[in-house]
């Protein structure tokens, strides 16, 4: 198995045209926040208030925004949108009184079905607020009340080794029929949800709304076209860009966690950005080729052991075989190997707890319609990179990247070495042999330089012992300009001592 650890610091900054507005996020607000990193304290909350008011910005409305897109209204200079997701009664009680004396309007979005007292996750038994409630919300010229779903905002099964995801996004998976929900069958499912969502808030509110919120943030042109249908054309989002006036009607919000001190609020609010320090792992999928769904598990908790030990927070994986002749993942348009992909991703993400997972993209994949295959791959898994091979053609690359952002809108996307197509990538990844001199990877990284993408260099090699021959490359690489690098580490995540894992955290520090 061939593994590829880098350390990067990215300072990444996204430029979208038109003019940005600070939409934020909140839940609960509560007296103390120690017990849910979604709750906000009520003095936390008040001196953000207070901050936006001393500070110029000038909170908007839904009814603003929705003129802005239409043409009929312009923006404040600092325009600032506040919502609350969920329905807790802590709004009615709190909130709401607060934005009046401060005269500020606000966005309020319910889970019918919890309203109803159905499904009602455990930490919210006792804090929803009632219809009745809502409906004086309702009419309240600085209240605006908008679906969150009837009932999306829960798991269903997602894959055959058990594991439960979003039912928003997720097709469905059958454990009786050893099978998926079809893209007919999901679509029907969101259209019934939604339409009875509009329905309740008709038959208890007498309003219909005009705009949704997606559960955890998450949503595919599915959700967008079907919500649409029922007259829900503003969408609310948690994507990290910034909104825009000419990103309406989508909203991208910033979530606000951990009840923030004023310092942390402002970053939020402002869309500082973050200096990362990461480091990655690619994956091949090989170990599980032929494995029972019983034989796949010590395979995984290996890898996940070692992942975690290695402190790595981004994983770049194989979907294929090493031939690229067979998937891990189910599609009538290639040979199955086994369905291991979502599996893996899935734990990936919550096991080990890195929410950066990128999938290789081969440009010699055996499939009989490509369009399909990556139209299976986007619905039935969730990532959130695709990296394609340099040898890809551009209208195999265009086709699919419009599958996949059908189904996953907010993927990044980069290309290995240097693109050889005219295409808008957002990274690209170079290799170089550390065992090379300090001439041949000035060369090898020269046919970068003219490259306006973040570059991340990987050091590879086929003598993983040499760690001083690593040290002394790495300090090259670095007093070349480079901040993004790494190294391969072979077949580290197999082998049963951690020899490897050792010599990669002195690198790593000896590398900083």
């Amino acid at each position: 198995m061939r593994s590829l650890i880098l350390l990067l610091l990215v300072l990444f900054a996204s430029s979208v045209n038109g003019q940005t507005i600070s939409v934020l996020t909140y839940h609960d607000i509560v007296s103390d926040a120690k017990d849910s990193i979604y709750s906000v304290t009520r003095s936390n909350l008040v001196a953000q208030l207070d901050y936006l008011e001393a500070n110029g910005y000038e909170p908007v409305s839904l009814s603003l925004l929705d003129k802005v897109r239409n043409g009929r209204a312009k923006l404040p200079k600092k325009p600032v949108l506040l919502t609350f997701d969920d329905g807790l009664a802590s709004y009615y009680n709190f909130v709401r009184p607060l934005l009046k004396i401060y005269g500020y309007p606000s966005v309020v979005s319910v889970v019918s079905a919890w309203i109803d007292g159905k499904e009602v996750p455990p930490e919210y038994l006792g804090k929803m607020m009632k219809w009745a409630q809502l409906k004086e919300l309702a009419n309240d010229k600085h209240v605006e009340v908008i679906s969150h779903t009837h009932n999306l905002h829960r798991g269903i099964l997602s894959n055959p080794q058990g594991n439960v995801a979003a039912a928003s996004l997720t097709r469905q998976y059958f454990p009786v029929e050893n099978t998926y929900e079809s893209e007919k069958a999901y679509r029907d499912r969101i259209y019934d949800d939604l339409a009875f969502s509009v329905e309740r808030f008709n038959q208890m509110l007498d309003i219909s709304p005009r705009a949704i919120a997606w559960p955890y943030g998450f949503y595919d042109s599915v959700l967008v076209e079907e919500a649409a249908k029922l007259g829900m054309n503003i969408h609310l989002t948690l994507d990290d860009k910034p909104a825009t006036d000419a990103l309406l009607p989508k909203i991208n919000r910033r979530l606000i966690l951990n009840s923030p001190n004023i310092e942390d609020f402002i970053a939020e609010l402002e869309y500082v950005p973050r200096p990362e320090r990461r480091r990655f792992v690619e994956l091949s999928l090989d170990e599980f080729s032929g494995k029972s769904l019983k034989d796949q598990e010590p395979i995984l908790s290996e890898i996940l052991d070692k992942l975690v030990d290695l402190e790595v927070d981004m994983v770049v994986v194989n979907p294929f075989n090493s031939k690229n002749t067979k998937a891990f993942f189910v599609s009538d348009q290639i040979k199955l190997d086994v369905d291991v992909l979502n599996r893996v991703l899935h734990q990936i993400k919550y096991r080990a707890d890195i929410q950066h997972i990128y999938i290789n993209i081969p440009s010699d994949v055996s499939a009989t319609n490509k369009s399909k295959l990556y139209a299976d791959l986007a619905r039935l898994n969730r990532f959130n990179g695709i990296i394609f091979d340099s040898k890809i053609n551009v209208s195999e690359l265009k086709m699919v990247v419009k599958q996949i952002k059908r189904h996953l809108p907010r993927i990044r996307v980069g290309v290995k070495n240097k693109p050889g197509i005219d295409y808008d990538f957002e990274f690209v990844v170079s290799s170089v042999d550390f065992n090379a001199t300090a001439q041949e990877i000035q060369s090898e990284l020269s046919k970068l330089s003219g490259i306006p993408l973040p570059v991340y260099v990987s050091l590879h090699s086929s003598n993983h012992n040499d760690t001083e021959k690593l040290f002394e490359t790495i300090e090259s690489v670095k007093a070349m300009g480079v901040q993004n690098y790494g190294f391969d580490l072979g077949n580290m995540l197999t082998q049963s001592d951690n020899i490897l894992i050792q010599i990669a955290k002195e690198i790593l520090e000896r590398g900083e």
